[in-house]
């Protein structure tokens, strides 16, 4: 993908909004390249001391996967119900593509 001024737009605030601790929420078109916009950015602010973690969703996806996923991914300082980053980082950030994908749960 080549970088368009639309693209660094986007990821220049998204940089912003992650550094000041908002949530953010990125949407648009297939194949706009938000996920590489997102994983190059959360990539890049890897030596910052944040821990990126990616949850690609699928029709397949349920919540208790999901759930044990993040907890597998921020496993915290090892004491038992601790959920957290990584020791040696000092944010995580969750990165869930394709949110709209998970069939509605019984």
């Amino acid at each position: 993908m080549v970088p368009t001024k639309d693209t660094v737009t986007f990821s220049r605030l998204m940089e912003y909004q992650v550094k000041c601790l908002y949530p953010v929420f990125f949407t648009g078109l297939t194949g706009a390249g938000k996920t590489l916009v997102c994983q190059k950015l959360l990539e890049s602010l890897k030596s910052e001391q944040f821990q990126p973690v990616y949850i690609y969703f699928s029709a397949k996806t349920d919540s208790y996967i999901t759930q044990k996923y993040i907890e597998n991914s921020f496993k915290g300082s090892g004491q038992r119900g601790v959920v957290g980053p990584i020791a040696g980082y000092k944010k995580g950030i969750l990165m869930i593509d394709d949110i709209n994908m998970p069939l509605q749960e019984k």
